[in-house]
């Protein structure tokens, strides 16, 4: 028995009549997609509210305003029919009018629910063998990049830090803290961290480099600096937000390939402690700090430093350089013997060597495409040995690709 008789409607009234419930289901979807691009989010709409958004409710996860969406067009398609029809052919078209449109709706909310209606580039690809999708893992995902989606970093932005163990490349963000960044390269450029030692490695903290004696003068730039713990969004800053909850702030994304945070009403916005950031070392009056003594992260994220201390950069080559030093037995991870604690051989400024001797190095963009398929693949892991994937990934899991500049 075919459809179209058992819902008693002609087939080609059926299909005008699905035709033009999925026209206004897509215009209402388009026009959501169109101001869902105008926000700051690519993953989908941001309400000033934030409950869906950053929940993974209706927005993210069912498609529940889709299906809302498809119903208002539904319930006009149905007040605009003949009404001159029998009320049992009323019914028939009613009802052959209802199943049609949920079956639209469910197919429109299952579309609203995937990575690419949020904006995110699909992380899948077919099965060569079977044909059906199969993962698409990170690699594949940094493979299949366009050269316009990665970034050399600034050389004068960028600091070289010489270990016995090898070179350890920080990137600079003047956009996060301005004043420090500029007195961290002058304090550099003097030649000051030259031959001191890191003092300190405390195990999943940080570990910490500078003249713990006070003795050594400092040559050039400020011994003080008013903080640098958060600072306004300006128009021109584009923060690739994250859809899930963050347990620190209402808002997190990544700046520039730098991990912030944001307010509810996205006005201010500040660095936030994930592995690998660097940060300037104070004391408790929170104008202490110029960068003479400065830190990384080597353990598990300790968002409670957030908005207390100035962050300036991170690592973005050789982190295992400083996460396999020592760590310190004393108090506070503290290396007391001289014999227990690293040298500095150099800290220069990558524009300051000759361009032969840089580490020629290349960043994802996380205002990119592939960065964001990157992220999807990491909320939601179809590697083959994953089972069941996570549907959520914290701001600071998120990796950071970095490669050898081709």
């Amino acid at each position: 028995m075919k459809p179209a008789n058992f819902y008693g409607t002609k087939p080609a009234r059926s299909m005008q009549r699905t035709a033009r419930i999925a026209t206004a289901c897509h215009l209402e979807r388009r026009e959501r997609s169109q101001a869902a691009q105008n926000e700051i989010s690519p993953f989908g709409r941001n309400d000033q509210g934030g409950g869906n958004d950053q929940g993974g409710g209706n927005d993210q996860g069912g498609g529940n305003d889709t299906a809302a969406n498809c119903h208002s067009a539904r319930s006009r398609q149905a007040q605009s029919q003949n009404p001159q029809l029998p009320v049992s052919a009323k019914l028939n078209e009613l009802r052959a009018n209802t199943l049609f449109a949920v079956a639209l709706c469910a197919l429109l909310a299952a579309c609203a629910s995937t990575p690419a209606a949020r904006g995110v580039a699909p992380a899948i690809k077919s099965d060569a063998t079977s044909g059906a999708p199969a993962a698409m893992t990170m690699a594949d995902i940094l493979a299949a990049s366009p050269a316009s989606d990665w970034r050399t970093p600034n050389p004068d932005y960028t600091l070289y830090l010489e270990l016995d163990g090898g070179r350890v490349v920080l990137e600079l963000n003047p956009a996060l803290a301005p004043q420090h960044v500029q007195n961290v390269l002058k304090i550099v450029r003097s030649g000051y961290f030259h031959g001191l030692p890191i003092y300190r490695v405390q195990d999943n903290f940080v570990a910490q480099w500078g003249d713990a004696s006070g003795t050594r003068p400092m040559l050039d730039g400020a011994k003080q600096l008013p903080p640098e713990f958060v600072s306004p969004v300006t128009p021109g800053q584009r923060v690739t937000e994250l859809p899930d909850p963050d347990g620190f702030a209402p808002r997190v994304g990544f700046l520039d390939g730098f991990p912030v945070a944001m307010d509810q009403a996205r006005s201010t916005l500040w660095p936030a402690h994930c592995y690998g950031v660097l940060g300037v070392g104070r004391d408790n009056a929170p104008d202490t700090g110029s960068g003479a003594e400065l830190y990384v992260v080597i353990g598990h994220a300790p968002r409670q430093l957030d908005r207390n201390i100035t962050v300036i950069g991170r690592v973005i080559y050789g982190m295992e350089r400083i996460s396999a030093l020592p760590r310190g037995a004393a108090p506070m991870g503290m290396l007391a013997e001289p014999e227990q604690q690293s040298s500095i051989r150099e800290l220069r400024v990558a524009a300051d060597v000759a361009p032969e001797e840089r580490s020629k190095l290349e960043l994802l963009r996380t205002d990119s495409a592939s960065f964001l398929a990157v992220v999807e693949a990491r909320r939601n892991r179809r590697d083959a040995w994953y089972l069941t994937p996570a549907g959520h990934i914290d701001l600071c899991n998120v990796p950071l690709p970095m490669r050898q500049k081709p």
